[in-house]
Formats: structure tokens, sequence, C-alpha cells
């Protein structure tokens, strides 16, 4: 088969690397690294040891990508740039493929991009993936993949489920499952990817760590029971994915008694990312002028407001962060004081109501 992964981050090299290592044919779009990845290939260190070493070819611009494929078309395209980069990457599809037939693979974490590529696109052409495999670059220009007994969840919004692909991903060795409901398979990745992601952000420190707070705890715990709110006002059932437990999770916030479930949270944080920093941290570090907590906790707010459904910490969790990302208040004012972080959660949710 021929791939077009858009975007060669950590995840687009991992999916090319493992593609192109079954014999797949991949061409990569990489603003700044296009001539190494055509060097030396996208590689991969597997959990288990093993290291794959993919050809690919790698271009600069979807354009050259466009090009590749005048006699070949690709069989599928793998947007697997950050989800607020969707936005500057559809502008550049629809000005060069505005009528494509080629299925697009959405591997962004949170809620939001299918719907903006529906603004463009025919539903029956989305692919909506979560991938549960945590991996970042390291030193040497290789991905390593930090955990294994995780995989790739497929689904479509119309029409039958991409069996052909998923075949073909379970063959590269990464373990794909099929599942119906493509929004419930999308929010339940949410659910999980909130856990430890924006609070961890906002006061600098590891998510395991905070766990250990009773006070955070519990501002954890009701963020997480507000996602269930508004998933349950939409009728959407949280779902297993492959490592990533979010109903038995959301049963053990419900039924296991506290002191154990913290024990068990921080394991859950601890074992799911291994040494990667949680998505929000790192872009906050990085300085970006961007941050996914929008289409997390973000999102959950603006639904939850459209279905009249009560969401004041997720709603907390992004003006805060926000305010940090846009450099409106200085980081220090956050950093490591979990009291001063809860007594400005405390006083938006006044504010909100006030309003």
């Amino acid at each position: 088969m021929k791939f077009l992964i858009n975007g060669a981050g950590a995840v687009g090299q991992y999916i090319g690397g493992l593609l192109a290592g079954a014999a797949h044919e991949v061409v990569l779009i990489s603003r700044s690294q296009a001539d190494r990845l055509s060097q030396q290939g996208a590689r991969v260190q597997r959990a288990n040891g093993q290291r794959v070493r993919g050809k690919v070819t790698a271009v600069s611009s979807l354009r050259q990508a466009l090009l590749l494929a005048a006699d070949a078309p690709y069989d599928y395209i793998f947007l697997a740039m950050k989800a607020y980069d969707v936005h500057d990457a559809l502008n550049e599809m629809v000005a060069y493929m505005p009528q494509s037939a080629v299925p697009m693979v959405t591997l962004q974490n949170g809620v939001g991009v299918e719907e903006m590529l529906t603004e463009h696109y025919p539903a029956s052409l989305i692919v909506p993936a979560s991938l549960t495999v945590p991996v970042q670059i390291d030193a040497s220009f290789q991905v390593v993949e930090e955990h294994g007994g995780r995989g790739l969840a497929l689904s479509r919004m119309e029409g039958k489920a991409p069996a052909p692909l998923a075949k073909a991903l379970q063959a590269a060795g990464l373990p794909t499952v099929l599942v119906k409901n493509w929004q419930a398979m999308k929010w339940s990745k949410l659910y999980m990817n909130s856990i430890g992601n924006a609070t961890a952000a906002i006061l600098n420190r590891p998510p395991a760590k905070l766990y250990k707070s009773a006070a955070l705890y519990r501002l954890e715990t009701r963020m997480l029971q507000e996602i269930q709110a508004v998933m349950a006002a939409q009728k959407l059932p949280l779902l297993n994915l492959p490592g990533a437990p979010a109903r038995r999770l959301a049963g053990g916030l419900r039924w296991v008694p506290t002191p154990i479930m913290q024990r068990i949270l921080v394991s859950q944080v601890a074992n799911g990312r291994g040494d990667k920093a949680p998505s929000f941290h790192a872009d906050l570090t990085a300085g970006k002028p961007n941050n996914e907590v929008q289409f997390h906790n973000g999102i959950v707010q603006l639904v939850g407001q459209e279905l009249g459904v009560p969401t004041p910490i997720n709603g907390a969790l992004n003006h805060l962060l926000l305010t940090l990302v846009n450099k409106e208040v200085d980081w220090a004012i956050y950093d490591g004081k979990p009291k001063e972080f809860l007594a400005a959660v405390q006083t938006y949710i006044t504010n909100s109501r006030a309003a």
C-alpha cells in the first residue's frame, strides 16, 4: 500500500517507520527534516528492544507529496500534526486537493478535528483514529516507543470501518482494533489524555507527584466526572481502548476507596506516559503559541455549555492554562504552588457563576 503522512513529529515518524519497515511505500511531509529522513529513514525503537528502520521519501510540502502520487495515488493520508496545527494544514489541503478521494486518518488527540475536516471533505473519507502508544524522539532522532501493550483504535465517520488498513497496521507491528462508535472512541481518549495533563502543566510538576495530594486528586476526579457527564448527555459510552482502560478507571474512581485509587492513579499515569512529559506541559515549556488544552478541557466546557452540563473544573483548567500560553500571567505564580493554583480555580468558578 502507499501512504502519505502529513506531519513528521514523533507520531508521524512512528507510524511511517512501522509501515515502511513492513515494505509499504511511505511519503512523509516534514518542514525541517526532509533531507535527514530521506537519507536515514524513519527509525523506531520498540519497547521490546526491536529496532525498525523504514525507508521513506520525505518532502517539505503537500504539493511535492501530491506530485509523487501522479501515477500511483495514495491509499491513505495520515494527519499526524497537533490538533491546533490542523487548521493551517487544512488550508493547504483544500488549495491542492479540493476534491480529494483519498481517505484521511486523523491521529490527533482531543475532539473537534474530524468536524473541521467535514467542512471541506465528505464524512465518508474521514477515518478517526486514537493512538495510545506513548512515543518520543530521542537525541539521535530515533522514535522511542515508551511502552508495549498499547496500540491504535480505528473507526469511520460513515460507512464500514477500514479493515484493510487495520490489517496493514497490525502486520506492521502496531496492534490495531476497529471501533464502531468514533465519537465514543475520541471522547474516551480525551478522558484518558486529560488525566494529570492541564494540572501538571500549570503547576510545572509531574502528574504522578500531583496525585499524592488529596486536594489535587479531588480536583482531578471532579474534572473526569464532568467529562463523563458531558459524554452521558451525548449518549456516548466510555470505551476501553488498547492499553487505555477508560471504563475500568471510571469504575475505580466511583467504587474504590480514595487512598487505594490515588495509588492506582499514580501508577496509571506513570506507566501510561513512560518518561514522556504530558503534552500540554511540553508545549508550554517550548513556548508554543497554542496548546491542545482547547481540544480537551476547552471542548468539554464548550459542549457542556451547549448541552446545559456544568463543567466548572474543565473551564478553569482551560482558562488558567491559556493565560500561561498567552503570557497573560507569569508561570511562577503557579510553579509548584498548589494552594495558589487551587485558589485561582475557585476564583474562576466564583466569577463564572457571578457572570
